[in-house]
């Protein structure tokens, strides 16, 4: 019910309708969960704008008579096995898997959208026809698929951004498909039918404003898949290739000095699990924020 009665009869707003009343900056400030990841992501999002001028060596340098020293003064984080600065690859890192992350989504959503939207508005055989091309992908190994790729094509970023973006897509598209079909009875939606409106003005000008909301909420919560798809390529090797530094290859390089130099992977290891759950405490808290009926019932 939107509204509750007073036992006098006067109509009470009911705690979702008050919540949906606030201005939505207010219930994005008024949620703890959306702030603190927010506040992580525009520190590692500035650590990445700002490597140059933050981190305090070249992240490739190599000073071989610096191998392996612990946490000092002139090395906070340590160095690796080659001298080099472990907190400038850290810095350095954050934009491989910011730039890995948020483009790869970006695709994911795109194609995502488009087939969710197209086959539930159309419905029929043309939703038979996606949701069986989706099923048909997600039965192809990813794993294999992608060593197929990077045997023919080599390695580098845009490839491994372009492969994760589309490798994820089909998620995407079921959720906003299943959303379309409950869009589809509404009233506003027969309206604009009624009065004439192309399918592409109806998907475009009607659908779309009211999947905003699931649609930044799944976007959010994929950016930390997407980081630790990034990082689990670049541990087994197929990642961006070195010596651009990424946070999984780094993990992947001091896996053989962790008895005497655990710092080489686990501060690269702490950022990325920082990462990934500063995406998930922002993903959580805008599905409150849009829907304030989980939250009061969670």
């Amino acid at each position: 019910m939107a509204e509750r009665v007073r036992s006098g009869g006067a109509p009470v707003a009911s705690l979702e309708t008050v919540t949906r009343r606030r201005p939505l900056w207010r219930r994005l400030l008024g949620n703890q969960r959306v702030v603190a990841g927010a506040a992580v992501l525009l520190a590692t999002l500035a650590a990445a704008l700002f490597a140059g001028s933050l981190a305090p060596y070249d992240p490739n340098a190599q000073t071989l008579a610096d191998r392996l020293l612990g946490p000092t003064a002139a090395h906070p984080l340590g160095s690796d096995q080659l001298g080099r600065d472990v907190l400038s690859r850290v810095i350095w890192g954050t934009r491989v898997s910011l730039g890995v992350g948020f483009s790869s989504v970006a695709i994911t959503i795109v194609i995502g959208t488009g087939i969710g939207v197209a086959a539930g508005y159309a419905g029929g055989w043309v939703d038979g026809l996606l949701m069986r091309f989706v099923d048909v992908f997600l039965s192809i190994p990813v794993f294999m698929l992608l060593l197929t790729v990077v045997a023919i094509y080599g390695s580098n970023v845009n490839l491994l951004i372009a492969f994760i973006g589309i490798s994820a897509f089909p998620g995407a598209a079921r959720i906003v498909r299943a959303d379309v079909l409950s869009l589809m009875p509404r009233e506003f939606i027969a309206a604009a039918r009624v009065i004439g409106a192309t399918p592409a003005r109806v998907m475009v000008r009607h659908l779309l404003p009211n999947l905003v909301p699931i649609i930044v909420v799944s976007a959010t919560l994929r950016v930390g898949a997407a980081i630790l798809t990034e990082a689990g390529l670049s541990y087994f090797g197929l990642g961006v290739p070195p010596p651009a530094p990424t946070w999984g290859g780094m993990v992947a390089d001091g896996r053989a000095f962790l008895d005497v130099a655990w710092w080489v992977s686990t501060f690269p290891g702490l950022a990325l699990l920082v990462v990934v759950i500063a995406t998930n405490l922002v993903g959580d808290g805008l599905r409150d924020v849009f829907d304030p009926r989980r939250q009061h019932l969670s």
